[in-house]
């Protein structure tokens, strides 16, 4: 029962250290001219195990007191759902009607819980409040692959489409608060945007048609997007204040006699020397398919480089007939139209190819094997050899399945003057139930290349569709004899 009358005691400094700010960590630099919708964040240290807070003034009036968030946003406050949108567990928001327009001073002071206040950190800033986001660009998928460039697809039933709205309003620091969208069918011009929300979209089974997809977005200060502007478009039309782009769905229609020539030709730009004109091509086409205009065929004709180097389902949906003329050798674009024709022989097209290197959009050697891919599931060839000595001078055509001789023409208009023969011309062999209907043909009768495959047929009935392959430019043959033989492989796969 004893008591010390003598207590213990301890004697100790305590020294509450000024906490360190960071610098602004912010989009926009020092003295820069930004827009009322900007955000920023600051960091400090401090030697006391203490807590931080940071305190922000505009023009030295204070707009947010001492707070432990070190992110601030300024943005418009009055309205409900942009004040919803972000983390307020992370950010400060702040009244963006504060920035009006001209200069102003950021300045940001952080405290301890020792009551220790920092040196301020200041940002100097010039506002614009006439800026206004803009819509980058719109992409979109149909299942597991893109929209077309013109924004076509072939419809597949249960098919998500995906459309992917991309904004920015990086020229003035300002970032993107939501999107919204409406697709508008020719026969809903009434109809109403989506709630504002995310600008990736999701339709299920969009049906066939041509629609519009109308896209906006907006920044934290409640502004709507802009459309980049146009300068090739005269000042008298009004721009929409939304992003257009088409969406078309479209199914196969093959029931009307169509023809689609489609020219790769680049006007004598190419090499070999002396390849066609455009309109030399155009000429030679016109003629080639005369009888079948007499015949109540609609021929129509795409110039494939003024087309934008891509044809699409738009193009090809209703077009019984494709004859792809590439004697463009300089570039290859049949590799790259590969996807969309496959999907148009899918669902039933016919398809005519002749050109130089026909097989170089696809390899590069001289001889090649394929076990899969356009080339062997399509025009059904398992092998290919190009000879590159000049003497291709025409094909013996196979008279028991219609076809007849063709030569080479040798007059100056299309053939180059030291030419006797033409290079690289390819010879094929084929597929099971495919058939060779037209083999080389060369005036040394012992050559190596007489008689071998060069224009390949598959009418298989198992498949959807029907293609013909030759490993030469049709263009240069007799323009006569390509008639006629234009006019049989069209005759042939019309046949129920």
């Amino acid at each position: 029962g004893l008591v010390d009358a003598s207590p213990a005691e301890v004697t100790f400094s305590a020294i509450n250290h000024i906490p360190q700010l960071s610098p602004i960590s912010a989009d926009f630099p020092d003295s820069a001219t930004v827009g009322p919708g900007i955000s920023f964040s600051v960091s400090s240290s401090d030697a006391n195990p203490s807590g931080v807070e940071y305190q922000l003034y505009v023009d030295d009036q204070i707009v947010a007191v001492w707070d432990s968030r070190g992110s601030f946003h300024f943005m418009d406050l009055s309205d409900p759902e942009l004040a919803a949108s972000i983390d307020l567990g992370e950010v400060v928001p702040v009244d963006a009607s504060l920035l009006t327009a001209g200069s102003h001073v950021l300045k940001v002071e952080a405290r301890d819980f020792g009551g220790a206040v920092s040196d301020p950190r200041l940002r100097y800033i010039e506002v614009v409040d006439t800026l206004k986001p803009e819509i980058v660009d719109v992409t979109s998928s149909y299942g597991s692959a893109d929209y077309y460039p013109d924004g076509s697809t072939f419809y597949l039933p249960n098919t998500l489409t995906t459309i992917n709205i991309n904004a920015s309003a990086e020229v003035y620091y300002g970032s993107i608060q939501a999107y919204r969208y409406r697709l508008v069918a020719e026969s809903d011009v009434d109809a109403e945007w989506s709630d504002w929300g995310s600008g990736s979209i999701e339709i299920l089974d969009l049906g066939a048609g041509d629609y519009e997809l109308h896209a906006q977005c907006r920044d934290f200060t409640g502004t709507i997007s802009v459309v980049p502007a146009d300068t090739s478009l005269p000042d008298s039309i009004e721009v929409p204040d939304y992003f257009v782009t088409p969406v078309s769905v479209v199914i196969p229609d093959f029931t009307q006699n169509t023809i689609l020539i489609v020219d790769e030709s680049k006007d004598n730009s190419a090499d070999p020397p002396g390849a066609p004109s455009d309109e030399r091509v155009d000429l030679f086409y016109e003629g080639a398919v005369a009888g079948l205009v007499e015949q109540g065929w609609v021929v129509s004709s795409i110039d494939f480089n003024a087309h934008g180097k891509f044809v699409s389902p738009n193009d090809l949906y209703n077009q019984k007939i494709v004859i792809w003329h590439a004697d463009d050798k300089a570039e290859f674009f049949l590799d790259e139209a590969s996807v969309v024709l496959s999907e148009y022989l899918d669902a039933g097209g016919n398809l005519i190819v002749s050109g130089w290197n026909v097989l170089g959009a696809f390899v590069t050697e001289t001889e090649a094997t394929f076990s899969s891919g356009f080339i062997y599931k399509y025009l059904r060839v398992e092998s290919g050899i190009m000879w590159e000595e000049r003497t291709f001078i025409g094909i013996t055509g196979n008279t028991d399945l219609g076809y007849e001789d063709m030569d080479i023409n040798l007059s100056d208009e299309v053939k180059p003057g030291r030419w006797d023969g033409y290079p690289e011309c390819w010879m094929f062999t084929p597929r099971h139930r495919t058939d060779i209907i037209g083999r080389w043909k060369d005036y040394e009768v012992d050559s190596e290349n007489s008689g071998q495959g060069c224009v390949v047929r598959n009418f298989s009935p198992v498949n959807a569709w029907k293609t013909i392959l030759l490993g030469f430019p049709l263009f240069v043959m007799q323009e006569d004899q390509a008639k006629v033989f234009i006019e049989t492989a069209v005759e042939q796969m019309t046949e129920e």
